[in-house]
């Protein structure tokens, strides 16, 4: 039951920060180096009032100082994680969220497909329905995007052609 409510929990949590970052993009016109140094100052902070709430800031520094292997491990894994941080706020600003999460929802699908075929893991019908629904899901969001742009530019176009015939109506009627 706790593996449940952490899995909604990821869901939700996951699904509110894409949509998040694209609002801020949209309506703030951020950079994805701004949403990069927002994004990773509050994640720094966060962390470092963990360590000083849990005392272990000065043993960890220790630590790192003590190992200089663990240090070359943390900088590599900083520099994956930017580039990663880059790709994924240059897919939200120029794609969209929605885009964003069929990616992520793809690349977990892929990673649990894997999962089975290397490691022997069982799938039951209920992950293979949960998978189906969530699919479907996304595919029926991106479908109503797609039809709500077709018909925004259908009253657009509408639109252009009645000031059209409107203008020249008035012009038929100076003559």
């Amino acid at each position: 039951m706790a593996g449940l409510f952490l899995l909604i929990g990821y869901l939700t949590f996951d699904s509110f920060t894409s949509q998040w970052q694209g609002h801020l993009f949209d309506d703030y016109d951020m950079s994805s180096y701004q949403m990069m140094v927002g994004v990773n100052s509050f994640s720094a902070f966060l962390t470092l009032l963990s360590l000083l709430q849990t005392g272990e800031l000065l043993s960890s520094i220790d630590f790192v100082l003590a190992n200089p292997l663990c240090a070359q491990h943390i900088a590599g894994f900083a520099v994956c994680g930017a580039t990663g941080s880059m790709f994924i706020f240059y897919t939200i600003k120029n794609f969209g969220p929605l885009v964003f999460t069929m990616i992520m929802v793809t690349r977990q699908l892929v990673a649990i497909i894997l999962s089975c075929i290397f490691y022997g893991h069982h799938i039951d019908a209920g992950g293979i329905g949960g998978a189906v629904i969530v699919f479907a899901a996304i595919g029926y969001r991106i479908y109503r995007k797609e039809s709500d742009k077709r018909k925004k530019k259908q009253e657009q176009k509408q639109n252009e052609l009645s000031q059209i015939t409107q203008q020249s109506e008035l012009k038929v009627e100076k003559q």
